[in-house]
């Protein structure tokens, strides 16, 4: 094999994206990989698993950092694509503030219980105002918290445009931090309201919603959850960084 010369290599576009986020550390121990697959995919085969019945598709498991590589070959045009890098019990160091008004916390549970996934699987911790310790001066509080946050996301209605503590405190430390120090920020229409009117430093900002014009409470129950779950697939993509 080694006399036909090296494969050549490609990736899938979801592949690339992934590969792009690797630490730089597992990043390194990826490019010996890939080098060392374009010599011979089959190399190692007891670190592989065939995935596919029809296409020669491949998941390398490599044993430190345990670190999992699925890749098509191509035997014809001799080519490896790599179509998905996984970095199993790599824990992010991502935290999301969620601003919202306390008259629709019903929406924050609802947000939050579809967002658990990205929780629960370590790569973000969500923060917001029902972490505060009671007892405790709140104002300082809630600084600290939109302080560690990396990104924030706001869910607007028209209770939320109206609340004084948010328009006078939590939006401007968000938008300030998002010009200085490059905050990510998005924010989800949950209610109909006067955003789009009168509110241009809120919808400038990238929003995960299909439609935001559309606010979310306005779609059927089933159209809401179908769009929770791509709101969550859309910020796993934008918010994570390795």
């Amino acid at each position: 094999m080694a006399g036909e010369g090296r494969y050549t290599t490609d990736y899938s576009d979801d592949g690339f994206k992934l590969y792009q986020k690797l630490p730089e550390k597992v990043l390194l121990v990826v490019i010996g990989i890939q080098r060392e697959l374009t010599e011979d995919p089959r190399r190692y085969p007891q670190r592989m698993t065939r995935l596919g019945d029809k296409e020669d598709i491949y998941m390398y498991q490599h044993p430190n950092p345990n670190l999992q590589i699925t890749y098509r070959i191509n035997e014809t045009e001799r080519c490896i694509t790599f179509v998905h890098f996984g970095l199993a019990n790599f824990r992010m160091m991502e935290t999301l503030f969620i601003s919202y008004s306390h008259k629709d916390e019903d929406w924050l549970v609802k947000v939050k219980t579809f967002l658990s996934n990205l929780e629960q699987q370590g790569m973000v911790r969500f923060l917001d105002d029902t972490q505060l310790q009671a007892g405790e001066k709140w104002r300082p509080q809630i600084d600290a918290l939109l302080e560690s946050a990396r990104a924030a996301i706001l869910l607007v209605s028209q209770d939320f445009l109206a609340s004084n503590f948010i328009h006078d405190t939590e939006l401007p430390a968000l938008l300030k931090a998002a010009e200085k120090e490059g905050k990510k920020i998005f924010w989800m229409h949950i209610k109909p309201s006067t955003v789009f009117n009168a509110y241009p430093q809120i919808t400038e900002f990238q929003s995960p919603q299909k439609d935001p014009r559309t606010a979310l409470s306005l779609l059927s129950d089933p159209q809401q959850q179908a769009e929770l779950v791509e709101i969550s697939r859309k910020l796993s993509d934008a918010v994570i960084v390795h």
